[in-house]
């Protein structure tokens, strides 16, 4: 009965002053006094929090948006109106453009969900199968090709997973983590969705280990940042993310030492999505080097730190969790930037 909770302890900033406000309202439901702990860790944002907890009394709820035009949400949208309607020629979807209507349907027409009726005026476009599409769109992620995870020695389903994240968690000796439980993954089955595991005790977990690389599409805006000595160039636009995973390490439990590599042989990912980018001139940098008697490894390091700054300086003014913004440096390369990462993730919301 959770109306009788009084108390609520929460281990670590969840990532959000909406979803922390959330945890912290499962107490005094019954319009009693309640009290709410907020156990910071060792993050930088957390420690943040820590040493100034009126940050979060007098903060702002964050405001949840999505972007309707996106193509996954917009696909998952049109099924569902097809299934109650058929699409006359002409017709729209909310503030889509007739073209972006037409283009969808075409596609799904193609994976043969809707079936087109020629007419004077052009297609009528009916719903022509047997599943009910409602039922298919998840309110945690927009892909539809989840994967189904198999306990091998029960045969029983035991959970589904998106396909992003099967790549990171489901990929051959991986650990994935079930019901308090620790399960080894035996064999993925890419070509048809499945995933085998068998539960195993071990003392470690498994991370899996990307290359990233950003290309610029199109850059939206841009500006000016003047520092002592450099110019630097923000910009922000539209780019294209492919990430493959091509390692994992095991980390022990208490100590989290490393124990240990494996290869992951997994076909690259690939999205389109909006990004911020910071670029330094190539002289100054050099400049600094030289002035400093620095190697280049040494300035890579102080962009990596950099890079965290800006990172968990965003997570205080996105609603996201900070494992879903990506983060990666490189150099210039080509017509666009080609942004590269031997390590750490970059999957944005």
């Amino acid at each position: 009965d959770i109306g009788a909770l009084d108390a609520v302890v929460c281990a670590g900033y969840p990532g959000s002053i909406a979803g922390l406000w959330q945890r912290f309202g499962r107490a005094g439901r019954r319009q009693g006094l309640s009290l709410s702990v907020l156990i910071p860790s060792s993050l930088p944002l957390d420690q943040f929090f820590a040493t100034a907890p009126e940050s979060i009394i007098s903060a702002d709820i964050e405001e949840a948006r999505i972007d309707p035009d996106n193509v996954e949400i917009m696909i998952q949208h049109l099924k569902c109106a097809a299934f109650e309607l058929p699409f006359e020629p002409g017709d729209q979807l909310g503030d889509l453009p007739v073209e972006a209507v037409t283009d969808g349907l075409e596609f799904l027409t193609h994976h043969r969900v809707v079936h087109p009726v020629e007419g004077p005026n052009g297609n009528t476009y009916h719903w022509s199968t047997d599943a009910y599409p409602a039922a298919d769109v998840s309110l945690r992620s927009v892909g539809w090709d989840n994967f189904v995870i198999i306990d091998l020695d029960s045969d029983l389903t035991l959970a589904e997973m998106d396909w992003r994240s099967t790549h990171t968690m489901l990929h051959e000796q991986a650990i994935y983590q079930h019901a308090a439980r620790q399960y080894q993954v035996e064999r993925l089955d890419y070509e048809n969705h499945k995933a085998y595991v068998r539960e195993v005790k071990p003392d470690y977990y498994t991370t899996a280990m990307t290359h990233t690389k950003v290309t610029v599409l199109e850059e939206d805006e841009s500006a000016d940042l003047v520092l002592p000595g450099a110019r630097l160039e923000p910009g922000m636009g539209d780019v294209t993310v492919i990430q493959r995973v091509v390692g994992y390490k095991k980390i022990k439990f208490h100590t989290h030492e490393n124990s240990g590599y494996g290869d992951v042989h997994l076909p690259e990912m690939q999205m389109h999505t909006t990004s911020f980018w910071l670029t330094f001139p190539e002289t100054w940098v050099n400049d600094l080097m030289a002035a400093h008697m620095l190697q280049r490894a040494d300035v890579v390091d102080g962009l990596r730190g950099v890079l965290a700054a800006m990172k968990t300086v965003a997570v205080t003014g996105l609603m996201v969790d900070p494992r879903d913004l990506g983060s990666t440096i490189g150099d210039r390369s080509g017509d666009g930037e080609a942004l590269s990462s031997g390590s750490g993730g970059f999957d944005p919301t």
